[in-house]
């Protein structure tokens, strides 16, 4: 009965998250990206705030005021480089559905006419025109969600102080630092590793499309940056997705083909080589259990789930591994079940 009633409870529990997750998504998205946000911001200001130049350095508070106005003016950057070149790509949208339906009718004078989907069907409700447009206006309504986020950075900074006092005085002291420094070091290192790797996927990805004259240069390569924060699937989709466009583009089977090929190479020499060189164990996860709440984040909160999926993984082994009375869920949550 004992058993029975701490199953239940623990059913009840997880039922309760879920849906405190997906019903309060519009909230809590942008408040978990601030707070990765604000980890970085304060990691990266307290490097930048150690470094001496002529014995001299850079006081903490102007180290984060210059790590955060960077930060900002990167991200404006980066949306503008999508905005621009999501215009040009509207402009030539005529010419890309003309493609696709050139594609279609070489498919109705083959042998693959005889697949189980209606060709017919698939071009018309494949709208470049409305894709990109689409694209563009999810673009602009992501600014309302950064505004929030710069909202709740600013008082994460304004109550910084007064929280840690909160959290001393809620635990022992030694146990509440021990947990805080740790999710700052290893949050703050997986991005450090992430944005590098990423940045190097996003970098190649450009290169390769732009030496292939694609239309789709900046916009593929910022994605491929973007996508390489999410395991597994977003390394499939920067391989497909300027495949089909280029597919689409040059009307090319073997050119779109070679880039296909040439993206397989660069996930795996990142993906497979250096980035496991340089992360090592540190994040010390299962792959199952990254797998499964991939999954789990991406059915409640969709593309922001899976970019924030590991890094949550990350502070729940850290909280789980540092209280006695939940350090079998850390165990299961580890890669070989060793825990420190």
């Amino acid at each position: 009965m004992i058993i029975n009633n701490k199953n239940h409870n623990l059913f009840l529990s997880f039922s309760i998250i879920i849906l405190i997750l997906y019903l309060g998504k519009d909230l809590l998205i942008p408040f978990f990206f601030s707070v990765f946000l604000f980890i970085i911001l304060k990691s990266l200001s307290s490097k930048l705030s150690e470094k001496k130049i002529s014995n001299t350095s850079l006081p903490y508070n102007l180290s984060f005021l210059i790590v955060t106005i960077l930060l900002i003016f990167i991200f404006y950057l980066i949306w503008i480089m999508i905005e621009n070149n999501l215009s040009n790509v509207i402009a030539s949208s005529d010419e890309y559905q003309n493609n696709l339906l050139e594609i279609y009718s070489k498919i109705k004078e083959s042998k693959l006419k005889s697949l189980p989907f209606s060709y017919n069907e698939f071009v018309k409700e494949l709208n470049f025109t409305k894709i990109f447009s689409n694209a563009l206006n999810l673009l602009t309504s992501l600014a309302s969600y950064f505004s929030l986020i710069l909202l709740y950075l600013i008082f994460f900074i304004l109550e910084e102080n007064f929280f840690k006092i909160k959290i001393l005085k809620l635990f022992k002291k030694n146990s509440a630092k021990n947990i805080f420094e740790k999710i700052r070091t290893e949050i703050f290192g997986y991005f450090q590793i992430k944005t590098l790797t990423s940045l190097l996927t996003g970098i190649l990805t450009f290169l390769l499309l732009f030496l292939f004259n694609s239309d789709f240069a900046i916009l593929f390569g910022l994605l491929a940056f973007i996508l390489n924060f999410i395991p597994f699937l977003g390394s499939l989709i920067s391989v497909l997705l300027p495949f089909l466009f280029s597919l689409v583009q040059f009307l090319d089977f073997f050119q779109a083909l070679m880039i296909l090929i040439f993206s397989v190479i660069i996930q795996i020499l990142i993906g497979n080589i250096i980035e496991p060189k340089l992360m090592g164990r540190s994040l010390n996860l299962s792959p199952l259990v990254m797998l499964l709440t991939l999954g789990l984040m991406g059915k409640l909160w969709g593309i922001s789930g899976m970019f924030l999926s590991i890094p949550i993984l990350v502070i729940l082994l850290i909280c789980f591994n540092n209280f006695q009375s939940t350090k079998k869920i850390a165990i299961l949550l580890s890669e070989k079940g060793e825990i420190n």
